[in-house]
């Protein structure tokens, strides 16, 4: 399962957020399809669930 509750985040030196209060719940076996704009944030999405979106969470935030 992959779960994001009020989720908000803003890139260094940029001074508005990119996501604001994002809530995502994807259960498991499930098949999601991301899609928007150029720029909404699909790919800023994606990359805090897997990790590469080089900010640092707390121990015990991902299981």
């Amino acid at each position: 399962m992959i779960e994001l509750n009020n989720v908000s985040f803003q890139y260094a030196g940029n001074p508005q957020e990119c996501l604001r209060n994002i809530d995502l719940h994807i259960q498991d076996g499930e098949c999601v399809l991301l899609c928007g704009g150029s720029g909404c944030g699909k790919t800023t999405i994606l990359r805090l669930i897997n990790g590469l979106s080089g900010c640092t969470l707390p121990p015990g935030w991902f299981s």
